[in-house]
């Protein structure tokens, strides 16, 4: 884009940017930013594009709500020219300079660049600046349900743990288990477990009749459970100590099992 001209510009002629790239603006950060330009003033001009008589800003969105919340009657602003394309990029390498966008937010802005990218995501990774693997998978967020697109976004729950509970189909039975694992805290080898028992009591339910049992009884989650190495028990993770053996000493563990245990060297070992 080039500026085509610097002007001190009202703010009731600025418009935020028609598709931002930010879910939300978090309010600490927007605080602290209104608090420096109270105390310091405006360092840097906001970049605006003519939108018949108003101007849309570009870059500097967090500056013009700042403004706006200390009451500033006006902003020094560069008028830039560009087409569309132009003006997306200018703010997807705005943005690539922070490192506080959330997952969703760099989902959206992912999508915003595969649009510019005419849907070619190798250009679009160039544009991000980051690998085509890195994209694909912000863009799975967004085929992810609302429900759990937020509690990702708000930190309530990992991207590894999402990508598991996304996968319960059912919005009452997603519901059930996101409540226990923002409550409760959850790994992604808890959630991995849950899904897959969730499966297999939503192919019971199918065979009987009636919902999955676990949500109709309002009871949490099944733990995720082990057989112990040695007496092939099963237990609660937590009730499990991490032992590192090698393929050698392995087999001579599993020989001194208990009678009647399998004397097999892989039952029992996770992973």
């Amino acid at each position: 884009m080039q500026v085509v001209e610097s002007v001190e510009i009202p703010l009731s002629l600025l418009l935020p940017p028609a598709r931002p790239l930010r879910s939300a603006m978090r309010e600490d950060k927007l605080r602290e930013l209104a608090e420096s330009m109270a105390l310091v003033g405006q360092k840097q001009p906001v970049q605006v594009i003519r939108r018949g008589d108003l101007y849309e800003v570009v870059i500097g969105h967090r500056r013009l709500l700042a403004a706006r919340r200390l009451g500033w009657v006006s902003l020094r602003a560069e008028v830039v020219e560009g087409d569309e394309r132009a003006v997306l990029l200018a703010r997807i390498h705005e943005n690539a300079k922070r490192d506080d966008l959330s997952p969703l937010e760099r989902a959206l802005e992912a999508r915003e660049a595969l649009k510019a990218a005419g849907d070619n995501i190798e250009e679009a990774a160039l544009m991000l600046g980051v690998s085509v693997a890195t994209v694909d998978a912000w863009l799975q967020v967004l085929t992810w349900p609302k429900d759990i697109q937020l509690a990702l976004d708000e930190g309530k729950i990992s991207r590894g743990v999402a990508r598991w509970l996304a996968r319960i189909a059912d919005d009452g039975d997603r519901a059930h288990h996101a409540k226990y694992a923002v409550e409760d805290g959850c790994t992604e080898f808890k959630a991995r477990f849950w899904f897959h028992e969730w499966e297999k009591s939503r192919a019971l339910a199918m065979v009987g009749g009636g919902p999955p049992p676990l949500t109709r009884a309002g009871l949490p989650p099944k733990e995720p459970t082990w057989s112990c190495y040695l007496c092939l028990d099963e237990l609660s993770l937590a009730n499990l100590y991490t032992v590192k053996v090698c393929q050698h000493c392995a087999p001579q563990i599993a020989a001194n099992r208990p009678e009647g245990r399998s004397n097999d060297p892989n039952v029992g070992l996770i992973g």
